[in-house]
């Protein structure tokens, strides 16, 4: 039974209490925005606009019927989507990431510096910023960015450093392209003003010199593929 339909901007985590299922009809951004207050309910996207949204998170387009009585009559099964989750010096932030992170200037034509720290490796970095994000990151701005395409369910997370500017104060930059499992950590110590933002639509958690962010693999989340004969 539908026990209630809400809009993107009224969204909170109360919501999904109790809840048993998520239907999400709309565009990649009021997916990802609704998986921000969803933290372990099913959830299954309509895309209403095949021509005119890109829907690659969306599993279906307006031919549903058969995909949502499946899905109501329980012949479905989840896949884990991988999901990242950071902290703001120990204190973590309220949403998920499922596509990524962003790290970096507010304003993107300004160097942000930072030093970067994962697989016990640490570099002073000058760049546009960071993308740390996952496999469904890589058909967004990760993929565009030059991530590695990765499998949808596969339980890892990459980081990608956008446009490093290499001069005499940091004449290399090899921590460039990463590949990060389950268990890994990446941290970025700000050594200037910045910004972090999840999957391109959350708001923005402002950065300090000196602060320290850590990313992680977190809680999965349990996408819906629906059992057709």
């Amino acid at each position: 039974m539908l026990r209630n339909s809400l809009k993107r901007d009224s969204l909170n985590g109360s919501h999904f209490t109790d809840a048993e299922l998520v239907i999400v009809i709309g565009g990649d951004g009021t997916f990802l925005k609704t998986t921000h207050f969803n933290h372990d309910t099913p959830i299954f996207g309509i895309n209403p606009s095949p021509k005119t949204k890109e829907g690659h998170l969306l599993q279906v387009g307006v031919d549903f019927e058969k995909q949502i009585s499946a899905i109501l009559s329980g012949r479905y099964t989840t896949e884990n989507r991988a999901r990242l989750e950071a902290t703001i010096n120990g204190k973590p932030i309220s949403e998920m990431a499922l596509n990524e992170f962003y790290i970096g200037s507010e304003k993107p034509y300004m160097l942000f510096n930072y030093v970067l720290r994962a697989k016990g490796e640490a570099e002073f970095q000058r760049s546009s910023g960071i993308l740390i994000g996952t496999p469904s990151g890589t058909t967004a701005w990760l993929g565009s960015a030059g991530g590695k395409h990765m499998l949808p369910y596969e339980q890892a997370f990459q980081v990608i450093v956008r446009e490093p500017y290499v001069g005499k104060l940091n004449p290399a930059c090899s921590l460039r392209k990463l590949v990060l499992q389950k268990h890994e950590q990446v941290e970025i110590l700000c050594k200037g003003e910045g910004i972090l933002v999840t999957d391109s639509i959350s708001e923005e958690h402002i950065l300090k010199s000196e602060d320290k962010v850590v990313i992680q693999l977190s809680k999965p989340l349990p996408y819906i593929l629906p059992n057709i004969k």
